[in-house]
């Protein structure tokens, strides 16, 4: 609906999502270019939010108001955010994660619930999710170090170590086997339309 013709291969589950969002702001404004434009400008607002209450819990709200500001006049996101691409939708995601991974700091046994998410963005999504991962599993593991508290780091090392696993295997994904894929299809299929996440990497590679 969004991106026009589908491509050989491509990423199945954010389409999804993506597609699945279009389709209520399509019912609510009517289907045309302008109201596709406004859904993204709406998820890239939520971006902006997102990135003000994350920085401002973690940091104060001056430090939260300049991060939303230069997220506000950041060229990538802006220009996303003008087009019914699905990219803005990712950052939307990324940035959901480490606002939950802040709030839920106090009740480690919900901590599940944004390494849950970043993992599941990270295999099925776009590799660049992991960064996030990344970023959430070794602040616990430094946090932990300079407070030399091992209560501290046992509570949340199965969200850790799973953290870690999942980055790691998205890398090897997609650095070691995305350039051979990429070629797979192109000669097979003819195709350059290729944006795969992690886990279709690893499918498309077992069934060659």
């Amino acid at each position: 609906i969004v991106q026009g013709r589908r491509p050989v291969f491509d990423q199945g589950l954010l389409k999804l999502i993506w597609t699945g969002y279009f389709t209520v702001v399509f019912w609510i404004l009517g289907a045309g270019f302008w109201q596709g434009n406004a859904g993204t400008a709406l998820v890239g607002v939520a971006c902006i939010w997102l990135t003000y209450a994350a920085v401002k819990r973690a940091a104060g709200w001056l430090t939260g108001f300049v991060a939303a500001l230069l997220a506000a006049t950041n060229f990538i996101l802006v220009m996303y955010s003008r087009t019914p691409l699905p990219y803005t939708g990712v950052c939307a995601g990324m940035l959901l994660c480490f606002y939950l991974w802040l709030v839920l700091q106090k009740r480690p046994r919900l901590l599940f619930i944004p390494y849950l998410l970043a993992a599941a963005f990270t295999l099925f999504l776009k590799s660049l999710s992991g960064f996030m991962l990344l970023v959430m599993a070794v602040t616990d593991i430094l946090t932990a170090v300079r407070r030399k508290n091992a209560c501290f780091l046992r509570g949340r090392f199965p969200y850790i170590a799973i953290g870690l696993a999942v980055v790691g295997a998205a890398g090897i994904a997609t650095f070691l086997y995305a350039d051979t894929f990429r070629q797979y299809v192109i000669s097979r299929y003819k195709s350059y339309a290729i944006d795969l996440s992690p886990a279709e990497y690893l499918r498309g590679l077992l069934s060659m």
